[in-house]
């Protein structure tokens, strides 16, 4: 607890973890037909009864992202997945922003929705159903989750042009109060253990995946 609780523990965890993931002025970005968001952004909430409530978390800069990219005619179209874990309840987090993106003003035919996803792997298997061959698309996600996700669509035969953005680390100096235990600095040392505990399983997935297509 006193090392997952110092904040010094866990912002040099977050800086490495984002140091392959660089901020890029919108300017910068070649147009792309289309901009894939990469679900985690939506939060259920009891509304009382058997009403649902959907709410933004801290990743909803994905989201802004892309009505940007779409407003500044970087992409057509926008790719919303419908990632929906067995535990959720509710709708499939992509109807819900494909709904927040109509009312925000983006055209209907410019919103595509993926079939179910319950990971990043099963979003980059959906997602390329969409796509046209040898497409690349611009892919949005957190700073955190970008080098996985960008290698699990690597994978899947996806080549993206990667739009990191919800970046953690922080910019602030340090100190005498990065000594302090702290209740925030838990919160992300979980967030960091869990994105090191994707990326392995995914390292060992493919490389398993790999000494068997090699045996075979």
């Amino acid at each position: 607890m006193l090392v997952a609780s110092n904040p010094l523990v866990a912002r040099s965890s977050l800086e490495y973890l984002e140091k392959d993931s660089v901020f890029r002025p919108i300017a910068q970005l070649e147009p792309a037909n289309k901009v894939i968001v990469l679900s985690g952004m939506i939060e259920t909430v009891d509304g009382g009864g058997d009403e649902i409530l959907y709410e933004f978390n801290g990743a909803m800069d994905r989201y802004e992202a892309a009505i940007e990219l779409l407003n500044q005619n970087k992409a057509q179209k926008v790719i919303f997945t419908r990632g929906l874990l067995p535990w959720t309840n509710g709708k499939p987090e992509g109807e819900v922003l494909a709904q927040l993106a109509s009312e925000r003003g983006i055209k209907s035919e410019n919103i595509l929705l993926t079939g179910k996803a319950q990971n990043t792997s099963g979003e980059a298997v959906a997602v390329k159903k969409l796509l046209s061959a040898g497409e690349r698309p611009i892919l949005i996600t957190s700073a955190i989750h970008m080098s996985r996700a960008r290698s699990i669509f690597s994978r899947h035969g996806i080549e993206v042009d990667a739009y990191p953005v919800d970046f953690q680390a922080s910019a602030n100096n340090r100190s005498v109060l990065d000594l302090m235990p702290s209740g925030e600095a838990i919160s992300f040392t979980s967030l960091v253990l869990r994105e090191l505990l994707g990326r392995a399983y995914y390292r060992l997935k493919f490389a398993l995946t790999d000494w068997l297509a090699e045996a075979r």
